[in-house]
């Protein structure tokens, strides 16, 4: 295991952790566009975009309290006609797709978990098991894509340079879905092999006691409370 600390998520300084010397196939991490461009840079590295952030964003677009939130800034007239639009019987599709995305995601970790090798079960067995679940995890991906077509032409454009991107900045919907479709080809690399994980919270799990220390520390200006911190 190895950690280190960047000032940001610039370019250069992640490239400067990430450098070419680094012996890795797989690289599972968020949708950061930097994390791409590692893959491509260096030879047969392959990108796993992990589906946990996915869900965070789908789950932000359903959150009612984030619409409340946007209603709150517009006058009568615009808060009456916005709820005229946003409750059309074609506008509620939209919803109901992300929470198809939503439990199609939750089937995948419920397959993901059905078979944890504690020792019972020799690895050649419990890698057919896994790759078993994986070409289920296949199908729900394909479900997920079909509920990602169905409904993007109403809130997202493709650009000349190949990406999507909002067609209009108030859209609640538009963002999963360009987090999706910017995105697509990497999500599935999981399933091609069953030692990579669909995402990124182990690692994350394992720097979460690190990082809230890190920012405690600003916190910590005397003697006596850093000694504190670092017990």
């Amino acid at each position: 295991m190895y950690f280190t600390y960047v000032n940001s998520r610039a370019t250069e300084s992640i490239c400067s952790a990430i450098t070419d010397d680094f012996k890795f196939e797989y690289l599972v991490s968020d949708a950061y566009p930097v994390y791409a461009s590692i893959c491509q840079r260096l030879e047969h590295r392959k990108w796993q975009t992990c589906i946990t952030h996915f869900r965070r964003e789908i789950i932000k677009a359903c959150n009612p309290r984030v619409y409340a939130q946007d209603l709150e800034k517009l006058t009568e007239q615009e808060l009456t006609e916005k709820l005229l639009r946003d409750f059309e019987p074609e506008q509620m599709n939209a919803p109901a797709a992300l929470l198809q995305i939503f439990y199609a995601i939750s089937k995948i970790y419920e397959i993901e978990s059905a078979y944890q090798n504690d020792g019972s079960i020799d690895r050649n067995t419990y890698i057919k098991y896994k790759q078993e679940n994986r070409q289920q995890m296949k199908v729900l991906f394909e479900s997920i894509d079909a509920a990602v077509e169905s409904i993007k032409d109403r809130y997202v454009e493709l650009t000349r340079t190949g990406k999507y991107r909002a067609k209009s900045k108030s859209s609640l919907y538009a963002k999963p879905l360009i987090y999706y479709l910017n995105h697509k080809e990497s999500f599935t690399t999981f399933i091609e092999n069953v030692e990579v994980p669909p995402d990124s919270n182990h690692v994350e799990n394992m720097i979460r006691r690190m990082t809230m220390i890190r920012s405690s520390v600003k916190q910590k200006v005397s003697e006596h409370n850093m000694q504190d911190c670092a017990r």
